[in-house]
């Protein structure tokens, strides 16, 4: 009986320390920027275990991610990027300018179209 009480001990010592081995998440901090040099302040980094923060003015961010965990960034204008939570806690990431926002320069009027220095009223 006592070595029974002493296995099972060993066994629930075991999966606690097992259980709270693998749920071990670190604080993964870092600063977001585009490929032109523009800090990106509200890029969005999303992890796969659904957590989630946005950078800060100073394209500064701080998300709590599990080791080896993908984490995700995007900003509107710009190719998501993805990438994992392991080894380093601090990372400098750039985004790519997205293929899709060509349309900085036309705008599209009422009655025709202009380009945007030509327009004397806001646009929207």
């Amino acid at each position: 009986m006592q070595n029974l009480k002493k296995y099972i001990l060993v066994f629930i010592a075991s999966a606690c320390a097992i259980v709270s081995a693998s749920a071990q998440s670190k604080t993964v901090t870092g600063k977001v920027s585009g490929s032109d040099g523009e800090i990106l302040t509200g890029a969005t980094l999303v992890t796969v275990g659904g957590n989630y923060a946005l950078t800060d003015i100073d394209g500064s961010f701080s998300i709590q991610a599990k080791d080896g965990e993908a984490v995700t960034v995007s900003y509107l204008g710009y190719d998501d990027y993805t990438f994992t939570a392991a080894g380093q806690q601090n990372f400098a990431i750039v985004l790519q300018l997205s293929a899709n926002t060509v349309l900085d320069e036309a705008v599209a009027i009422g009655y025709g179209k202009t380009t945007k220095k030509e327009v004397t009223g806001s646009v929207v």
